[in-house]
């Protein structure tokens, strides 16, 4: 056999033998959330959006929203939030203050471990409405 492709199987069972895999799980945390709602709703003060989990990961250190301009394409971070559960309620609430009337916004949302980042397969979007002026010729 070649010196490089021993080193090349050396490597391998390294990566995958079972002790390894097995650290490699202990270091992820579990971010297992079922999120049950996901929307948003135009306002006057700017775009709110909320959130509910049926079930909340005790590893979650936080969330993190993202919006975008288009449903699919670059996302930016927009807030992140702590996580609670006072007696039990997971829901949680954010209002987009910065959003320009007349534009629409896609958002995202992810939860947050310590070393990884989970993000839902759901993209939501509002806008808030622009104000109409009437033109009136006498």
């Amino acid at each position: 056999m070649k010196s490089w492709n021993i080193v090349f199987l050396a490597l391998f069972l390294l990566t995958f033998s079972p002790s390894v895999l097995a650290q490699r799980e202990t270091d992820i945390p579990e971010l297992s959330t079922v999120l049950s709602l996901f929307s948003a709703t135009a306002g006057p003060e700017g775009i709110r959006i909320n959130w509910s989990l049926d079930r909340q990961s005790p590893t979650i250190v936080g969330f993190r929203i993202y919006r975008g301009y288009a449903g699919v394409g670059h996302f930016a971070i927009l807030s992140e939030l702590d996580p609670h559960s006072a007696n039990g309620i997971m829901s949680y609430a954010y209002t987009d203050t910065s959003a320009i009337p007349g534009v629409t916004y896609y958002y995202k949302l992810a939860a947050l471990g310590q070393s990884a980042e989970s993000v839902f397969p759901v993209v939501i979007s509002a806008a808030v409405k622009s104000e109409e002026t009437e033109l009136r010729f006498d």
